[in-house]
């Protein structure tokens, strides 16, 4: 299958070899490393995969990779690192959780499309299993619901032999790497939009929301506020998720008073240290 692909990367031999390699299989465009213009290519170009060519890579290299990943993440774009096992096993310290795929060379033109099909397959039959569980929610729920307090009387508590986290984001993806990150410990269920978070938590109950803050339907901070104003789910703790990594503006985030936040892309440690910090 033919897959639009973005390379970048700090060696250039690497980068010739791949556009040459995929340029019979595969659209392939390459540009420079300065994050505007990635950040423009990106936006222009609409890659399914963008992948990062290594080679001893410095700090703000790094740095910069991190921020671009929020960016592909915001447009379902395969973040993938193509280098030797010393310059993947550096990135991935240094940038954890960055990379959805790596691939370490040496390693053929068909071991890379095999590997990039089969990481294709999973994110969808990721998206598919949160799309269901989120289908038989809106089919149990509705889709009228609007984000008030009063809907919340309906709140009965059941049973549970683990703690129960609900997941809130407009990213599929992001649902379920929070969702494996959580679901050993705890019973874990997801939502793709705050508006569905709140027909969830107008049936049944949660110990805890990882609320995403920015989201179009049903910001977090309208979710807060709902569940703030309501007896049953006042006390309910919340932990925002955001990209947002300028110091006023976490301000504004911390300005709704949640329990916590966590920076986008999540490390998995930190996640659990927060939940377990709330709900043991």
């Amino acid at each position: 299958m033919m897959h639009s692909v973005l390379v970048a990367g700090s060696n250039q031999i690497s980068v010739g070899e791949l556009l040459e390699r995929m340029g019979d299989t595969q659209t392939c465009i390459s540009c420079s490393l300065h994050y505007v213009d990635l950040v423009r290519h990106l936006e222009l170009f609409k890659p399914e995969l963008f992948i990062l060519c290594l080679k001893n890579e410095s700090e703000n290299t790094i740095r910069s990779m991190i921020e671009f990943k929020k960016q592909c993440e915001k447009q379902n774009v395969v973040f993938i690192i193509l280098g030797d096992e010393t310059d993947c096993e550096q990135f991935k310290q240094e940038a954890r959780y960055v990379a959805d795929l790596v691939l370490v060379k040496p390693i053929t033109n068909r071991q890379i499309i095999v590997q990039i099909e089969n990481c294709l397959a999973e994110r969808r039959q990721i998206e598919s299993e949160v799309l269901e569980e989120n289908r038989k929610l809106r089919a149990e729920c509705g889709d009228t619901c609007e984000i008030e307090p009063g809907i919340f009387a309906r709140v009965v508590p059941t049973p549970q032999i683990k703690k129960h986290v609900l997941v809130v984001d407009d990213d599929a993806n992001m649902l379920k790497l929070i969702k494996r990150y959580l679901e050993d410990s705890y019973e874990v269920a997801t939502a793709l939009n705050g508006k569905l978070a709140v027909q969830f938590l107008a049936r049944k109950h949660t110990d805890l929301i990882v609320l995403d803050y920015m989201m179009p339907e049903g910001a977090g901070d309208e979710v807060l506020a709902a569940v703030r104003s309501y007896a049953k789910t006042k006390n309910i703790p919340v932990l925002f998720l955001t990209g947002v990594t300028d110091p006023e503006k976490i301000k504004k985030v911390l300005a709704f008073k949640p329990q916590g936040y966590l920076l986008k892309p999540v490390d998995r440690e930190k996640l659990l240290a927060a939940v377990k910090e709330q709900i043991g």
